[in-house]
């Protein structure tokens, strides 16, 4: 999971937290190239999202010896549970290789518009989870994307960083439309014929979840 703003501030921000929203990215896919993207940061895998739905309750404080650990440890562990706890429904959940997470964008209504940004390798076949795979049960009663734009993005002027590499004015190189099944389990996620370094999905339109507005991803990746 990856986002800056058009700016290395963002970028700095995003990369002590990847959980933070970029909604300019949905005007931006609308450009012929997006304000950038960070690489792959030490705790969190790599992703972006223009919203993501806020988990519910407080974070985590975790056990911390003092007999042992410094109070400045202390409170560096508690600020990591407390990103890893905002990242319950984040976009790095859409690309951790385990099903049962997802990103939950956090959009009001069923998430027309909202994008998911991934870094995968384009040149090979990808599959995607649409919906959330926890259960069965959940599965329908969350929305799942139906019908998605896919955008092929390469990486533009990068800078690296203490932890990660920043990439401003990234290109657009290519775009299309996919209609995607209603199956909980992966899927085929056709893209466009051109070489790149990541790929953004946005939601056309949704399949509503029995119970919830809230439109899931489970799992975004290069098929094994």
């Amino acid at each position: 999971m990856l986002l800056t703003l058009i700016s290395v501030a963002f970028g700095q921000m995003y990369e002590g937290n990847p959980c933070t929203a970029w909604p300019d990215l949905r005007d931006q896919l609308h450009t012929d190239q997006i304000g950038g993207f960070a690489g792959q940061g030490p705790d969190f895998r790599e992703g972006g999202a223009s919203s993501m739905l806020a988990p519910s309750g407080s974070p985590p404080v975790p056990a911390c010896d003092s007999t042992n650990n410094t109070p400045e440890e202390c409170a560096e562990a508690a600020l990591l549970a407390k990103d890893r706890w905002s990242c319950t429904y984040g976009s790095p959940q859409a690309a951790d290789g385990d099903p049962k997470t997802a990103w939950v964008e956090g959009a009001n209504g069923l998430g027309e518009g909202e994008v998911l940004l991934v870094r995968v390798d384009p040149s090979q076949p990808l599959e995607i989870w649409a919906g959330y795979g926890k259960s069965d049960s959940l599965f329908g009663k969350n929305a799942r994307p139906r019908e998605v734009e896919v955008a092929v993005i390469q990486n533009g002027q990068c800078t690296p960083t203490q932890s990660t590499l920043i990439c401003d004015n990234n290109p657009i190189v290519a775009r299309h439309t996919v209609t995607l099944e209603d199956k909980n389990g992966y899927q085929p996620l056709p893209i466009p014929a051109a070489s790149g370094d990541a790929i953004a999905i946005r939601i056309l339109s949704v399949t509503p979840g029995s119970a919830w507005q809230d439109t899931c991803i489970s799992e975004v990746r290069n098929a094994p």
